[in-house]
C-alpha cells in the first residue's frame, strides 16, 4: 500500500523528520523494525551519523525551509541538490528496492521518467555490487573529509552569508 511507498522528500524537509520509519527484520522471519521519527531511527540504526558529543543530528542534517517541496524561493544550489537526489533515485531505485524489501515501488512519481537514464539505470541484480560503496561513508565522515579538503570553511561562510 501507500504506507510502504518511498517517502522521497529531501532529508532536510521538515516532513521527513516527522514521519515514522520501518525497516525489514534483521533476522529472516523477525519483526519489522519501527521508529516514530527520523531522529529515533538515526539514534538506533545510525548512531555514527550523530554528533559524538551530543548524540544529536548534525546541524547540516536539520530541516531547512529551502528544502520543502512547496518552497518557491530555494537558491539554485538547493534546487540542483534536490534534482540530483531525484536523478539518483530514478537511476538507483530498482537496486535499492532489492535491499529495502519492506518498501514498495512507486511507479507514479511524476519526475521518474525525466531523470532516468535509459540503459544507464541500475537493475535489481546490481545491488550486491554497489552495497559496500553505498554504505561506506557516514555523514560525520563526509564532514571530516570536507573539512580535511578545506571545503567546510567555505560552506560555513556561504551558509552564514545567507542567514
Amino acid at each position: 500500500g501507500d504506507a510502504q511507498k518511498p517517502f522521497l522528500l529531501h532529508c532536510r524537509a521538515r516532513a521527513q523528520w516527522q514521519i515514522a520509519r520501518t525497516r525489514p527484520p534483521i533476522e529472516p522471519g523477525g519483526p519489522e523494525r519501527y521508529w516514530d521519527s527520523f531522529q529515533e531511527m538515526l539514534e538506533d540504526e545510525h548512531p555514527d551519523w550523530l554528533d559524538p558529543q551530543t548524540q544529536m543530528p548534525l546541524p547540516s542534517m536539520e530541516p531547512l525551509e529551502d528544502y520543502e517541496e512547496d518552497c518557491t524561493t530555494a537558491p539554485d544550489d538547493i534546487q540542483r541538490e534536490i534534482e540530483e537526489n531525484r536523478r539518483a533515485w530514478a537511476n538507483c531505485k530498482d537496486a535499492l528496492l532489492e535491499h529495502f524489501t519492506s518498501m514498495a515501488d512507486d511507479r507514479d512519481i511524476e519526475w521518474l521518467d525525466k531523470f532516468k537514464r535509459e540503459g544507464g539505470a541500475l537493475k535489481a541484480e546490481d545491488f550486491a555490487s554497489i552495497r559496500d560503496e553505498l554504505f561506506a561513508v557516514t555523514p560525520l565522515e563526509s564532514l571530516d573529509m570536507l573539512d580535511a579538503a578545506g571545503v567546510l570553511g567555505d560552506l560555513d561562510q556561504g551558509l552564514c552569508q545567507r542567514c
